[in-house]
């Protein structure tokens, strides 16, 4: 079970990252892209630990 919910967070994030991609990209904006980033990798990690460290 904790390797489909570690899973599905890292397909969340992948989602997150290649939108900030896209905000770099089509909006120019390397400010915005790096935030969203920041806070993908946060969560992404944050959560995957809380899970893996839990069970």
């Amino acid at each position: 079970m904790k390797y489909i919910l570690c899973f599905l967070i890292i397909c969340s994030g992948y989602y997150t990252f290649s939108y900030g991609v896209s905000v770099w990209v089509e909006e120019n904006n390397r400010l915005a892209a790096f935030g969203v980033w920041l806070l993908d990798a946060a969560s992404t990690l944050i959560s995957i630990m809380m899970i893996v460290n839990n069970g």
